[in-house]
């Protein structure tokens, strides 16, 4: 996990702030591995750092085994890179890491909300 939560964006500087939900997901993820005294929220068997090609092969035999165990349909498997995703949709200001709009557009996955004509026919 990384030290410093600040990082640098096309509107300046953004930080994650520290709420109820983010705590508890971290504390659930120290829980996973107790035995290790690694500086990484998510550490290899032996306290190192996974590396990106671990991650990925470690997400796909995962999702292969809910599958097969029945615990998620064909319809409901996803990606890691949906997980991102999900996170950019459900951030308050879609936040991405991508400069572009059309970098970012990649990552929205939720309908803008917009007011309807107040009207009537």
């Amino acid at each position: 996990m990384a030290k410093n939560p600040e990082k640098q964006t096309q509107k300046g500087l953004e930080v994650t702030f520290w709420n109820r939900r983010l705590r508890c997901a971290v504390e659930m993820a120290q829980k996973l591995n107790p035995a290790t005294n690694s500086p990484y929220l998510f550490p290899d068997k032996d306290g190192s750092r996974l590396t990106e090609e671990k991650i990925s092969s470690r997400f796909k035999d995962t999702m292969r085994r809910l599958v097969e165990s029945g615990k998620l349909t064909s319809e409901e498997r996803f990606t890691f890179h949906d997980l991102k995703a999900k996170g950019v949709s459900d951030h308050e200001e879609q936040y991405s890491g991508h400069k572009t709009l059309k970098g970012k557009k990649i990552y929205i996955r939720k309908a803008p909300k917009v007011k309807g004509s107040s009207t009537r026919k």
